[in-house]
């Protein structure tokens, strides 16, 4: 728990106070990881994002994009 706590109380810190602040998307591809409500971060991107949620494909695409550098 010594090891745990700090980084826990660190994420819910940040959970708790975050803002977030409207800027222009990035021009970068995104490849966005996770289930639900994830659809709004195609709006964080001008080049494109594809969305994986199957657990195997998100290990799968890890896998590649690190494998490509």
């Amino acid at each position: 728990m010594a090891l745990v706590s700090p980084i826990l109380r660190a994420d819910f810190t940040l959970a708790e106070t975050y803002a977030f602040v409207a800027e222009e998307p990035l021009d970068v591809r995104f490849v966005i990881f996770g289930g639900d409500d994830v659809e709004a971060w195609r709006e964080q991107t001008s080049a494109g994002a594809r969305i994986e949620t199957s657990p195997a494909r998100i290990l799968e695409t890890i896998g590649r994009e690190l494998a490509a550098g």
